[in-house]
């Protein structure tokens, strides 16, 4: 009977499992965030912070020909160990690292920075430093003094301005190489003899008049 058949279909329905409505509503799990953030060749010109690249557990973050005018606060990446921003349209002094006491690796090579400033100041752990091909006279050179890199081991400074050695006598002891070339350092000075520590010297083309003795690179 028609009744029967009702009922059978009522019962049939009961039986069949049903997905609730707040399982169904449920978010989806979070997307994981990835450690190294890897762009070239990207307008990244509103800043790093604003284009969303910043998160605590980033730890690299490379940024070649991005159209960088500033490189802005970076706090929201306490954790970062690798910074590489080459080729972009840095200008000024370095800023923006405050906070970044992880940091052991800085590349700026290619931009348009004409001083350290006080930038670096708080990167203790810094070891590699890149600053080659920029617009740096070495004004202020204390900025790289052991005081503030105690562990800084390679040191990049080719293609700037520089004329005087004053300052590198104070870097870290730790230096084990470092590149000078193609700046307008008229003599070598005794500063060098510092850097106990020394393996590898560049100074490439220079305009010089007077050479003190090198340090002792024997053991490299």
């Amino acid at each position: 009977s028609q009744e029967a058949a009702y009922r059978m279909a009522v019962e049939r329905a009961a039986a069949e499992p049903t997905v609730g409505l707040c399982a169904m509503a449920q978010p989806e799990p979070e997307a994981e965030q990835p450690e190294r953030v890897v762009m070239a060749d990207t307008d990244v010109s509103v800043g790093i912070e604003a284009a969303g690249l910043l998160h605590p557990g980033l730890l690299e973050l490379e940024l070649n020909h991005c159209r960088l005018g500033h490189i802005g606060s970076l706090a929201a990446a306490p954790a970062l160990t690798r910074l590489e921003l080459r080729d972009n349209g840095l200008h000024g002094s370095i800023e923006g690292l405050e906070g970044l006491s992880a940091l052991e690796s800085l590349d700026l090579q290619g931009n348009r920075i004409e001083k350290i400033g006080s930038g670096l100041a708080l990167c203790a752990n810094l070891t590699y430093l890149d600053l080659s091909y920029n617009a740096l006279s070495f004004k202020k050179p204390e900025a790289l003094s052991a005081e503030y890199l105690p562990n800084l081991k390679e040191l990049f400074l080719a293609q700037n301005q520089i004329k005087t050695w004053r300052g590198l006598g104070a870097v870290a002891p730790s230096l084990t190489q470092l590149d000078v070339g193609n700046n307008r350092l008229k003599v070598i000075g005794p500063e060098l003899g510092r850097l106990v520590g020394l393996r590898r010297l560049f100074l490439g083309a220079q305009p010089l008049s007077h050479t003190a003795p090198l340090p002792d690179l024997r053991n490299a």
